[in-house]
């Protein structure tokens, strides 16, 4: 399993030679990486990702890049909070119901690709 606080380290040490994109399992954009690190991009993009990782929520990570073919607990988990953070949402009155059934729709159907 991937840590998020050991992908921004890498981002944010050898981020220019994409160490942290072959650590996350992204090989062929860790390649790019090597191939452009003269040009320095890859350096301020390591910069960008190790900023990305930091602000991202350890359940946004763990669907990112620690997700396997099967709906694993961190699915289940993320599936469970989004649908009853919506039907606050709608018992509140922030959304319709309408508008609820579609989100929990859209929702439902990205968890089935």
């Amino acid at each position: 399993m991937k840590e998020k606080k050991k992908a921004a380290i890498l981002a944010l040490i050898v981020g220019s030679f994409g160490v942290h994109q072959f650590y996350l399992g992204q090989f062929r954009i860790g390649i790019l990486y090597i191939l452009f690190c003269w040009t320095l991009f890859p350096t301020a993009k390591g910069i960008v990702d190790f900023t990305f990782f930091l602000i991202m929520s350890d359940e946004e990570f763990d669907l990112k890049y620690n997700l396997v073919n099967d709906y694993n607990t961190t699915q289940k988990k993320y599936l469970k909070n989004e649908l009853e953070r919506l039907e606050r949402l709608m018992k509140k009155g922030t959304i319709s119901l309408p508008e609820f059934k579609i989100k929990r729709v859209k929702l439902l159907y990205s968890f089935s690709e």
